[in-house]
């Protein structure tokens, strides 16, 4: 297990790209194929060096994380990487992602918390343990600090992974009648 630095941003990138190529929310914000990749290569940074990110040894497994009482801030080296994912989603898309944003932000703890913005893992470890193992990892930290761990899960298959770890479910919301299920959920440290 490794902390990422801009030296394998690029790695944790792919990882993430190839696990939410198929995510319900990437897909209803924006169904180009590019726009998941366009998006990791915006946030993956931010994440890395404003919160922070995991990477397993082997390369199978990454995470995007925020600390307590921290918020993304780009700053300009970010703008051409924020101009391809505008270019990309395009108004629709940048509308959908603000309705998320509010959705997920009424049920968002008060306390400080973790912020799990992603966790993925490539096909070929799938069933491996690999996720459960980077997760844990941080889910130590929160521990530790005595601080819950918040996320949003846009996958209905993933619900038992997330509740095996200690999660539980605060808010089940839906996306405008067309649009994907989200399941805002909850860790309390142990």
């Amino acid at each position: 297990m490794r902390t990422v630095t801009p030296a394998s941003e690029r790695a944790v990138r792919r990882v993430l790209s190839e696990a939410f190529r198929n995510d319900p929310v990437m897909n209803w914000i924006c169904p180009k194929p590019a726009f998941v990749a366009a998006l990791f290569r915006l946030l993956t940074p931010l994440y890395s060096r404003q919160g922070f990110a995991m990477l397993t040894d082997e390369y199978t497994a990454a995470t995007l994380w925020m600390t307590p009482a921290k918020d993304l801030r780009p700053g300009l080296s970010a703008l051409p990487a924020a101009l391809r994912v505008l270019s990309l989603c395009g108004l629709a898309g940048l509308r959908r992602i603000r309705r998320f944003e509010r959705a997920s932000k009424r049920a968002k703890p008060t306390v400080p918390f973790f912020y799990l913005f992603a966790i993925g893992v490539v096909d070929q470890a799938k069933g491996l343990g690999v996720g459960s193992q980077i997760l844990k990892h941080t889910l130590q930290r929160c521990d530790a600090a005595q601080t819950p761990a918040y996320l949003e899960n846009s996958n209905r298959a993933n619900l038992g992974f997330y509740q095996k770890h200690g999660f539980e479910v605060i808010e089940e919301v839906v996306l405008d009648d067309d649009g994907p299920t989200v399941w805002l959920m909850l860790r309390q440290p142990r």
